[in-house]
């Protein structure tokens, strides 16, 4: 069975509780997340996690450990690769 709350390496299922994260995208539906963060990790992303919430399926990159290394990833993402995410909280 899929957990329903966390955030998850995609492939892993083991909780990652502290830290920031990037959402670059957000699902109602786990496979559409899981299918994004896989198309992410085949062009290079790396640290592809889904966090869920509910029935919510955020996929992030990261974690970070301070707000300040998110932002200057989420900065380099916007410049490098046009895509736009913000910064969350795993805890």
């Amino acid at each position: 069975s899929t957990p329903t709350q966390g955030t998850f390496r995609v492939e892993a299922l083991n909780p990652i509780q502290t830290g920031y994260a990037v959402q670059v995208a957000s699902f109602r539906n786990f496979d559409y997340a899981n299918n994004k963060a896989n198309e992410l990790k085949a062009k290079g992303f790396q640290n592809v996690l889904i966090s869920m919430q509910g029935n919510v399926h955020k996929v992030v990159i990261g974690p970070f450990n301070t707000r300040d290394e998110a932002k200057v990833y989420m900065s380099n993402l916007r410049k490098k690769y046009r895509m736009k995410g913000f910064i969350i909280s795993l805890e």
